[in-house]
């Protein structure tokens, strides 16, 4: 019985199951035939599982002790919609737990360990699942809000110009797509003027006091107070979205902060990783070290990638982004496995197929920031003309014609303006475009509401400028800060190896002069398995770029760069034995 495996082997192993896998998902998807097959085999498999009485049970407990926390954060799932999706999760983490059993079953056998098992049955705890996601959910909501109320209030701002109160901009979250966790709010808002029979004063004083973000909460107090007071709600909500736009400002202030320490701890990482890497291959259990050390730097990459998600403000939603194509995954793995049975070690397949993967990627990435900075730049400039041509006693519809025909814009820019104007031309009254580009879609959703709505004076128009103008020049200002960041990480694999091959040459040069009798640190022999050190290097690069790429971008498209950084790394991995003889040859005759 085979009893051991190397880490490289194994680690092989794992990349061709997940390349078959993916390459099996594609066919299912395509094949019509197959797709059916599968569908009726998942069908069987969960009325089977979900059938049985100890399952049934899990659900309807979970569900009647997730329902009330659901709707405390106002997530719209219903007591059937929210057995179904515990449902899901239940029979989804069950097969997972079979599985995952199967292989840890398997492991424990090659490996003669049956501890490894013990994995398999903890991953049954995935049935908790529900849980997990209510706490993330809860986070979300808060964050959410914050995000987009700035752009509620100056919503709420058009229809109070037009003398529509809250109500009537509730009505028009709820019918568009641009909101996500307000639009929940309008809802519930809603439901209790019309089907409560609530008056306007009452609903939004109950719900204030049921959110737990702050400033959503003042926001409604604020209204509701004088609402019933009768007082200057137009002055009120002009007052409230410079309070937001500040809010938003320092939020951004404080992300800096945190970018500033990412990209600190970043380099603090390349000048002690390679420390680690090369003590931890004499340690008497090396190849373990070397796994925790490869597994915390994933880790950490992950870590760092919730924490910025979490942390960098969004304007709303957010940007739709371009995902990864199966096919490019499927390439790039298909790549390593090939450059693995030339090569027979693992770094130099694995660069290979980051770089492929990040090429391939990372220039459809490019390409959609690039169409999002050629949409949202022109928007300033766009609305000011718009505003100058209502002064003149333009509607909205006039306005957005003569602009395409008298002022210029990017291509970009031009064409999806000159679809809303051939739809007007046909006599729609819809304003409203689906670019994907949040700021670009909410101006429009505002032309729109103020065509509807019969707010939207000159100065509303300029203040919407304005308003978007900051939010624009705050991104810049975010990537403008982290440029050093940027550069840093270019430098990054060039420090890692300067770094590995000093302590190469050092402690070469030490167990050389031990061995001839000149003792220096009582040291013998120092072998550092080189493989491991320049995977740890190439992962290092690529957690390094991906890391600075979200700070910068606030978006992981822009993994471009990543075939440019893990180039460099290649270089410098490759003359490494050159830099270490260099600096054992200065070494040497310095003493």
């Amino acid at each position: 019985m085979v009893t051991t495996l190397e880490a490289n082997t194994l680690l092989f192993y794992v990349m061709v199951f997940t390349c078959a896998a993916n390459i099996l998902l594609l066919f299912l998807e395509k094949d019509g035939h197959a797709r059916r097959w599968f569908e009726k085999i998942n069908l069987f498999l969960k009325s089977r599982i979900l059938g049985s009485r100890f399952f049934e049970k899990i659900v309807y407990d979970m569900a009647s002790d997730l329902i009330p926390k659901y709707k405390s954060i106002s997530v719209e799932k219903g007591s059937e919609g929210l057995l179904e999706y515990i449902s899901e999760i239940v029979y989804k983490s069950t097969l997972f737990s079979i599985i995952s059993l199967a292989i840890f079953s398997t492991l424990a056998f090659i490996f003669n360990n049956l501890t490894i098992i013990f994995f398999g049955i903890l991953s049954f705890t995935s049935i908790l699942y529900p849980y997990i996601d209510y706490l993330l959910l809860k986070g979300e909501k808060d964050r959410g809000i914050y995000n987009e109320l700035v752009f509620f209030a100056f919503t709420e701002y058009i229809c109070q110009e037009g003398g529509r109160n809250i109500d009537y901009a509730l009505n028009h979250v709820i019918n568009g797509r641009l909101f996500k966790w307000i639009r929940t709010e309008a809802k519930i808002v809603l439901t209790d003027l019309l089907i409560h029979s609530k008056n306007l004063y009452n609903s939004l004083r109950e719900r204030a006091s049921n959110t737990k973000a702050k400033a959503y909460r003042r926001f409604l107090d604020g209204y509701a107070g004088i609402y019933a007071t009768g007082g200057n709600l137009l002055t009120y909500m002009s007052h409230q979205i410079e309070v937001l736009k500040n809010d938003l400002k320092f939020r951004i202030g404080q992300f800096l902060e945190k970018a500033q320490m990412i990209s600190e701890i970043n380099i603090i990482l390349t000048v002690i990783m390679p420390i680690v890497v090369i003590v931890s291959s004499n340690a008497q259990s090396g190849k373990i070290m070397q796994v925790l050390v490869l597994s915390s730097l994933v880790i950490y990459t992950v870590a760092m990638s919730f924490l910025i998600e979490d942390s960098r403000p969004k304007t709303g939603l957010g940007n739709i982004r371009a995902k990864p194509k199966v096919s490019e995954i499927i390439l790039a793995l298909i790549t390593f496995v090939a450059a693995y049975i030339m090569l027979k070690n693992l770094w130099l397949p694995a660069t290979i197929a980051l770089i492929t993967f990040s090429t391939l990627y990372g220039y459809r990435g490019r390409r959609r920031l690039k169409e999002v900075k050629e949409l949202e730049e022109p928007l300033p400039i766009f609305v000011r003309d718009i505003a100058d041509y209502r002064a003149t006693g333009k509607s909205v519809y006039q306005a957005i014609l003569l602009s395409l025909k008298e002022k210029e814009y990017n291509e970009r820019f031009k064409k999806e303006v000159m679809i809303v104007a051939n739809r007007l031309s046909l006599n729609s009254t819809d304003l409203k475009t689906s670019t994907g580009v949040w700021l670009f879609d909410y101006v429009f959703d505002c032309l729109d509401l103020m065509q509807k709505s019969g707010g939207g004076s000159t100065s509303t128009l300029i203040e919407l400028a304005n308003m978007i103008e900051d939010i624009i020049l705050e991104k810049e200002k975010v990537k403008r800060e982290t440029a050093l960041a940027s550069y840093l990480t270019y430098l990054a694999p060039i420090l890692f190896a300067l770094v590995s091959a000093s302590m190469l040459a050092l402690l070469e040069t030490v167990s050389v002069g031990t061995n001839s009798g000149v003792s220096i640190f009582p040291i013998s022999t120092f072998q550092v398995e080189r493989g491991w050190l320049y995977m740890i290097i190439v992962t290092n690069t690529f957690s390094n770029t991906y890391i600075t790429g979200l700070l910068r971008e606030g978006s992981y498209e822009n993994i471009y760069l990543a075939s440019v950084t893990l180039v460099i790394a290649l270089v410098c991995i490759l003359q490494m034995d050159n830099m270490v003889n260099l600096l054992k040859t200065t070494l040497s005759s310095s003493r």
